[in-house]
């Protein structure tokens, strides 16, 4: 992904994140009732057949600034469910796009302003995080839970490598009746990435839609053990996402594509900051 054809544009986001990223296959009939009318599944990534992608991110940012206002720096922690792999129906050819089902951040007015001015649908619940160590949870009571047991292992790279198409694209929200997109760019070829295993609850609040009741999940996810039916990592990177634009804006460039590389190809990576939090050593 050439970095000189993605344009984020007047007013974007920069920062450093600490990522957990959780890919669950599911059947793809029922997540097809999680859309709203006007959205079509499209690609599901290295899933098997009948299955398709919904993502839970856990996402905690450091030294975020809008590029306007770059000297003003702050922090903000963010849970996102996403259905990966949408295509608008009518507008097939624009390619795909990440619906953002759900985007909770805390309650502090600049990350709601921000969620706003960017696009996002910020939900009124408030995260609610466990203490920070090895093995760590959030909860947004009556939607979900998100359990993370950390490693600090490297992945298997090829595996990692399958996931990236659907980890990385532009997304999509709805406001006002219409649609609108934001490139978030994960910079997956640069982070540092590691291993982990994550339980998810899902209530059927978060699926919920009229006419459609929603459903409740659990599923644990270990790693990048079968691609086919999800995968876990832990993300360290320089994250930049867009304000909201036109979906006719031309979002090529801020799709992976399955031949992207990742540094890991060619030698063992350690960002500086931040980097996940791996489990103390044995005494």
């Amino acid at each position: 992904m050439a970095a000189n054809l993605r344009d984020p544009g007047f007013g974007h986001l920069l920062g450093h994140f600490d990522t957990t990223v959780a890919v669950m296959y599911l059947d793809a009939s029922e997540v097809a009732q999680w859309l709203p009318p006007g959205l079509v599944l499209a690609a599901r990534g290295p899933g098997r057949e009948g299955s398709h992608p919904v993502l839970c991110m856990v996402a905690k940012g450091y030294q975020l600034a809008l590029s306007v206002f770059p000297i003003g720096t702050m922090r903000a922690n963010v849970v996102g469910i996403l259905v990966p792999g949408v295509a608008i129906a009518g507008h097939e050819d624009l390619g795909i796009f990440s619906h953002t089902l759900h985007w909770w951040c805390e309650k502090a007015w600049k990350q709601r302003l921000g969620a706003r001015w960017l696009g996002l649908p910020s939900d009124p619940e408030k995260p609610n995080f466990s203490a920070p160590t090895s093995n760590w949870s959030v909860e947004i009571p009556g939607f979900c839970k998100i359990a993370v047991q950390e490693n600090g292992r490297f992945p298997d790279w090829p595996r990692a490598r399958a996931l990236c198409p659907v980890i990385q694209q532009p997304l999509l929200a709805q406001r006002g009746g219409k649609w609108i997109a934001a490139g978030l760019y994960w910079n997956l070829g640069d982070a540092d990435m590691r291993d982990a295993t994550v339980t998810v609850e899902l209530q059927p609040k978060v699926s919920q839609r009229p006419g459609y009741p929603g459903i409740a999940v659990q599923q644990r996810v270990e790693g990048l053990v079968d691609p086919e039916a999800g995968g876990v990592l832990r993300l360290a990177s320089d994250w930049t996402l867009t304000r909201r634009r036109a979906i006719t804006a031309g979002w090529s460039t801020w799709r992976a594509r399955p031949t992207m590389r990742l540094r890991a190809d060619t030698a063992l990576i350690d960002v500086a900051s931040p980097k996940p939090t791996a489990p103390p050593s044995p005494e």
